[in-house]
């Protein structure tokens, strides 16, 4: 897909009435959509060198910055099916990446623990993510790229409490 990097997109009409025609490329997740999309297929061809996925990759950044949790807590965090990721745990596990301790508080539950080796490759990857969002972000001054993060955390909390769901 193409994008006119000359034109200004325009926002559609949010009047449920409108008459306005609706066109896709003015609806915000289109693009949103797309530069998940995109990061998703740059971030895999990224990984491959590691023999990793972008799951496997959300999962160690994750538990490098918060370690022990449990396998609904992560997969909430990194955006995935429960039981999508508890394969992916599996996989990583058997890579020597993580391990599964029962939990103490609750012996039902799984916690998830990154290894050394884990560690390892969480910063052997991270220049090179480091250097992929470097370069997604090219020709936005540090202001655009904080009131980015913060529009875009103003649409999180907007659409985690949705009356929709």
């Amino acid at each position: 897909m193409k994008i006119d990097k000359q034109a200004k997109p325009k926002m559609i009409s949010l009047d449920p009435d409108s008459d306005e025609a609706f066109r896709f490329s003015e609806y915000p997740m289109f693009y949103i959509g797309h530069i998940q999309r995109q990061n998703f297929i740059n971030l895999s061809a990224a990984l491959k060198t590691f023999d990793l996925i972008p799951l496997e990759w959300r999962a160690l950044a994750q538990l490098q910055e918060k370690d022990g949790v449990s396998v609904s807590e992560l997969a909430e965090i990194v955006i995935s099916e429960r039981s999508a990721l508890s394969r992916v745990i599996g996989t990583m596990e058997s890579k020597g990446l993580v391990k599964r301790l029962p939990d103490k508080k609750d012996q039902r539950a799984t916690q998830v623990l990154l290894t050394k080796k884990g560690l390892s490759v969480f910063k052997d990857i991270l220049p090179i993510v480091r250097k992929k969002l470097a370069w997604t972000l090219d020709g936005l001054s540090t202001e655009e790229k904080d009131n980015m993060m913060q529009l875009l955390t103003k649409l999180y909390s907007n659409i985690r409490r949705s009356p929709f769901a």
